[in-house]
This record gives C-alpha cells, structure tokens and sequence, in this order.
C-alpha cells in the first residue's frame, strides 16, 4: 500500500513536471503551479484542496532548509574537483551525507503521498491512476 502511494503521487508530481518547461522557475512557482494543476485534474473539494496546500507549504519549507546543505555540499564537491587530487574520504563523505539526505526526503515524500492519498476520494484515485497511465504511456512509447 505504501509503494502504490508513493507510486501514484511521485507519478502525478512527475506528470505536472514533465508538462511545463520549468526553466527559471522557483520551487514556489512550481509547486504553486502544480497544485493547480492536481486540483483542477482531481476536482478537489475545498477541504482536500486545504490539505494539499498544507502539504505544498510543508514541501516548499523543506526545499528551503535543505539549499543552504546543498549549496554547501555542492562548493566542496567544487573545492575537491579544483585539487590535484581528489581525497577519496571526502568524496565518499559527500556522497554520504547526500545519500541520507535523499533518504530523508523520500520518508519525507511517501508521508505526504500517504496523507494525499488519504483524502482521495475513489473516484479521484481511479481518475489519478488514468492520469498515471496516460502519463506512462506518453512518456514510453514507440520513440524510445
């Protein structure tokens, strides 16, 4: 039931993404954007419409906490590429400390697709997962 939620929400974010060319676009923007966009598609009622903003605020908090350990990570990768060589223990801390911060937004993501998914109602579910399909389908057909 977990993986199916994660599933369908990390499909329908993917769909919203894969729709726009987000260029210079800011987190909020796209979020903004995509909340719309899921509204709209899903018919959401007011109530369902107050949770997914909640878990939109709670999405654009995090994106915001996270950049400044990005940021940081990225300038030492760069410090580490400007050397002669390359401290092996430094690279893999890098990698390390990425790798759990990956992992943490995952948790992060599959709790706020189980609370989406929650709120669904059956009709919206069956209507996600056409979008899912459809979404499949136009992103694997024949041209690859």
């Amino acid at each position: 039931m977990r993986n199916i939620a994660l599933y369908l929400v990390a499909t329908l974010l993917l769909l919203g993404l894969s729709c726009r060319p987000w260029g210079r676009k800011s987190p909020e923007e796209r979020m903004d954007w995509l909340a719309k966009r899921l509204s709209k598609e899903l018919e959401l009622n007011d109530t369902q419409k107050e949770t997914l903003h909640k878990i939109k605020a709670e999405f654009i908090a995090r994106h915001r906490e996270e950049k400044p350990r990005q940021e940081e990570d990225i300038n030492a990768l760069a410090e580490l590429v400007r050397q002669e060589t390359i401290d092996q223990a430094k690279l893999k801390e890098l990698r390390r400390r990425h790798q759990a911060r990956r992992v943490a937004m995952e948790d992060f993501f599959i709790e706020k697709a189980l609370e989406l998914h929650k709120i669904l109602t059956p009709q919206q579910r069956a209507k996600a997962a056409e979008l899912i399909l459809n979404h499949w389908k136009k992103m694997h057909s024949a041209k690859h």
